[in-house]
């Protein structure tokens, strides 16, 4: 449930700059580079980390962990990076094929093998929107996942997942590069290795002290406290955050009614949804571009919000759980 909200505010986080209507809303509340987006990501990274550490040290093996790892995000997004150009070529409309062709054949693997998503972004994808040339922007932060996968591999095979202190450690040390970097710049320390490490990284650790965390209300609202008192200072949120949000995270999971529980889980539509949102908003524009649909980011989100969570419904239906069973039977 929280990552299928998490892919949620991405997409209200994205309605508003992609049709060039300004700032989201929840921007007036804190720095402007901080989004409900944006730390919606940092949450999937808090979650992924407690989970894929959790993974790990579940005893599968090296091997099996890997398997896991690869169905779980390489088959998803392959077809989501071909849908996407796709959607592009559709957006063209008579310059749809130009468009298909203006990527050369060794880019179209390369993209799709080693994720270089920027591949899709051409002078005849969605020319005349607010963010022309961008097809499916949403894809950058696959790699930085992967990456936090590798690592946790790497952290295993070399007995570091069993010295908790040094993952702890670790943690830290990516907590106080992400503060300095939000420091010298808070722009582009978003798109740095030791954000997504910060968050990555106390997901594993809350996971490796998880039986020495106490889940009290008092502790949560203390922890709402110190997010509140950081918001407006980004070297503040950068080391308050990837800690008080996650334990906010976990004490909303472990306390969260039955009910909740159930919603998403099966099927896992979240990374699904997540990936086809935007296209299918920078399709929409496309169409508000035609006064095809009313030009409103509210509707944007509405729709698209409602598309991608079919799509996310078809990905998890006939790509990821197929991929999943495929590929624990070699």
């Amino acid at each position: 449930m929280l990552r299928l909200s998490f892919a949620s505010a991405v997409v209200f986080s994205h309605a508003w700059p992609l049709g060039g209507f300004g700032p989201e809303p929840t921007q007036f509340f804190g720095p402007a580079f901080v989004t409900a987006g944006s730390n919606a990501v940092n949450g999937f990274f808090f979650i992924s980390g407690f989970l894929v550490t959790g993974s790990w040290c579940s005893g599968c093996g090296a091997e099996a962990y890997l398997r896991a790892r690869i169905a779980r995000i390489w088959p998803g997004y392959v077809v989501c990076f071909f849908a996407s150009a796709l959607i592009a070529a559709l957006a063209a409309g008579s310059d749809g094929l130009g468009y298909l062709r203006s990527i050369p054949i060794r880019d179209y693997f390369a993209g799709a093998l080693a994720f270089k998503w920027q591949v899709l972004e051409r002078p005849l994808a969605f020319p005349h929107l607010p963010w022309y040339q961008s097809v499916n922007e949403a894809l950058w932060t696959i790699p930085f996942e992967v990456g936090c996968y590798l690592g946790v591999a790497g952290a295993g095979v070399i007995g570091l997942l069993h010295r908790r202190g040094l993952v702890l450690l670790g943690a830290a040390l990516c907590l106080v590069l992400a503060a300095h970097d939000a420091a010298c710049d808070p722009e582009k320390a978003a798109g740095n290795w030791p954000r997504f490490g910060s968050f990555f990284g106390m997901g594993a650790v809350f996971f490796l002290y998880r039986e020495s965390i106490s889940r009290k209300s008092w502790l949560a609202v203390g922890a709402a406290g110190a997010l509140l008192g950081a918001w407006h200072s980004a070297l503040a949120a950068c080391l308050v955050a990837p800690i008080a949000g996650g334990y906010l995270l976990l004490y909303a999971a472990y306390h969260a009614p039955a009910w909740s529980k159930r919603l998403g889980a099966h099927p896992d539509i979240s990374y699904g949804t997540y990936l086809y949102a935007f296209p299918v908003q920078q399709l929409y524009y496309q169409c508000a571009l035609a006064n095809r649909v009313p030009n409103s980011p509210w509707m944007n989100f509405g729709v698209s919000l409602a598309v991608a969570l079919c799509l996310g419904w078809l990905s998890w239906r006939w790509v990821e759980r197929p991929a999943q069973r495929l590929i624990r039977r070699l």
